[in-house]
């Protein structure tokens, strides 16, 4: 894959993602719980990238050895899931996509606190301008501020996202598989655990009509299954840096869908705070870069 083609593959990822509330909120109000939602939509796309795995002739099945890791990374990701759908109660779905969007701000502080990496004074002034962003966001549609509630549960799809990405990263089995294969077990381990959770507390919902139907088929394989695999290819074409930053499309494309297709407001307050949110997330991921480059560097002239 080209360049060209891996910067169009890491804008389809991240447009689609924001897409998440599009098809959300129609089967929220035809009554679905969101739980049920959960396990559909993780359902679907682990058989649709099962499908794929197969098709190529990776293997599905962990070994012994991986099956704590990726019992971690499904706990992880449900929480991620769990958390903003719990937020969409809330909070617009253009909102909390973007309080979620903070998850750069919280891998930065994750990894000076456990593993002693090293904050810049711009990763601190990222984090001081993701923090007025998300103050402004709070001031709300002009109608009063937002609820409180909805934006932690915000904040906390946000830290569990940005655990998500340490673990991939991080942990030895987890990294060593292909980006479509993480994929899969983390949706089949989402599946899972919020299928036993609908199970046990409301029970699994049966899909109501046709429409909600379609709606879980698209919300599934559109921000779910071709997102996550938009984004490998991405990855290994352009490198995590740039799709991060293209990243910036996802709440944008979550706002936008919310103005257009739900009827959601949009004031001057709440575009200044998605504009310093996104801002922050750009100047923490391109810092990243810049000390990248400089250890390879440095790694080269001591050769």
């Amino acid at each position: 894959m080209n360049k060209a083609k891996g910067y169009l593959a890491a804008a389809i990822s991240s447009i689609t993602y924001g897409m998440i509330p599009l098809f959300t909120f129609p089967l929220m109000d035809a009554g679905m719980r969101f739980e049920s939602i959960l396990f559909y939509r993780f359902l679907v796309a682990a058989l649709i990238i099962g499908i794929i795995l197969a098709c190529r002739k990776e293997r599905l099945l962990p070994s012994l050895r991986e099956i704590p890791s990726i019992i971690l990374l499904g706990l992880i990701y449900t929480g991620s899931s769990v958390f903003l759908f719990w937020s969409f109660n809330y909070l617009s779905g253009g909102i909390a996509a973007t309080i979620m969007f903070l998850y750069p701000v919280f891998v930065a502080l994750i990894m000076r606190i456990f593993y002693g990496e090293k904050i810049s004074p711009m990763t601190l002034f990222a984090i001081a301008i993701a923090i007025y962003g998300v103050f402004m966001l709070y001031k709300g549609d002009g109608e009063g501020s937002l609820n409180l509630l909805g934006v932690i549960l915000a904040l906390l799809s946000g830290l569990c996202y940005g655990t998500y990405m340490i673990v991939v990263n991080k942990n030895r089995r987890i990294s060593s598989m292909s980006g479509l294969r993480i994929t899969f077990f983390a949706c089949a381990g989402t599946a899972f655990f919020c299928g036993i959770n609908s199970f046990f507390s409301t029970g699994i919902q049966k899909i109501p009509d046709m429409n909600s139907t379609l709606n879980i088929s698209l919300l599934a394989l559109l921000p779910t299954a071709f997102s996550c695999i938009a984004l490998a290819a991405a990855v290994k074409s352009i490198g995590s840096t740039i799709t991060s930053i293209l990243g910036s499309l996802e709440p944008l494309s979550a706002v936008f869908c919310g103005i257009m297709f739900l009827d959601e407001p949009f004031t001057p307050s709440l575009a200044l705070g998605i504009f310093m949110i996104v801002v922050s997330v750009i100047i923490i991921v391109l810092e990243k870069a810049k000390d990248r480059l400089i250890a390879k560097l440095k790694s080269g002239k001591d050769k």
